[in-house]
């Protein structure tokens, strides 16, 4: 079976598609046509990204930046609307061509466990990860994680786009990190079961998930709130979650 990434187009087409006109202008046009909403042919989709590609090329870029997209491709961007896309065509627009960004996903440049620390080093120009992850190698961004700091996406949203969060948050980040926050979709983790729980009471409290393993991120203040509240955080690759789950673990 071809494995689909949205409407009509595989896998094959897309990566056809990016052989010729390069990985973000494909990348672009897939995003365009997903939000219009609706199935699209792969016809529709070569022609957007032949149009994007043009504007893109016009001219030769001033400025052109490398931006880590770590694990995100094409088919989990269709998904998780992080905002990257959006963002690599806001920028080359508003500046006409003069600043180029070239998208670089699929772990191909860095992982959400290296690409603060690649940016920090100047290997890449902009990163897009979890905070938590990228807490590993930016220690400040743990403050985003104090348990029932937020009591949902809106108030940590608010917060991120509050005037005060450039004194508490972005200010102390570049200080200490040399790294600027730009944006974020205030995603908040969800707890999710193994098998092995599929017969047992609904968990309504916290003392209902005490001595359960709960795969864990790269952040330290996570796995040290999660042991001080009775449970037992186990690092997981996230590639490998739906395995641990499926397993009962």
């Amino acid at each position: 079976m071809k494995r689909k990434i949205g409407s009509k187009i595989t896998r094959k087409d897309f990566l056809k598609l990016a052989g010729t006109f390069g990985l973000t202008s494909t990348l672009l046009g897939l995003s365009n046509l997903s939000q219009s909403g609706g199935f699209f042919s792969k016809e529709a989709l070569a022609a957007t990204t032949s149009e994007i590609h043009k504007k893109r090329y016009k001219k030769k870029a001033r400025f052109t930046l490398k931006f880590g997209g770590a694990g995100f491709d094409q088919r989990t961007l269709n998904i998780e609307r992080q905002g990257g896309l959006i963002f690599v065509n806001d920028i080359e627009g508003r500046t006409d061509g003069e600043i180029r960004v070239e998208f670089i996903g699929n772990n191909q440049l860095c992982s959400q466990l290296n690409c603060a620390k690649m940016c920090r080093e100047g290997l890449v120009d902009l990163y897009i990860s979890s905070t938590q992850n990228a807490s590993a190698n930016a220690i400040y961004l743990n403050i985003l994680d104090f348990a029932y700091l937020w009591p949902g996406r809106a108030a940590q949203y608010y917060f991120l786009y509050h005037h005060r969060s450039e004194a508490l948050f972005r200010e102390p980040l570049r200080k200490h990190h040399g790294l600027h926050f730009l944006w974020s979709h205030a995603e908040l983790r969800n707890i999710m079961l193994g098998l092995k729980h599929k017969n047992s009471p609904k968990v309504m409290t916290v003392d209902g998930l005490k001595g359960m393993k709960l795969r864990v991120t790269g952040t330290r203040l996570g796995r040290i709130s999660m042991k001080l509240m009775g449970m037992n955080p186990i690092p997981v690759a996230w590639e490998e979650t739906k395995t641990f789950l499926k397993a009962g673990n």
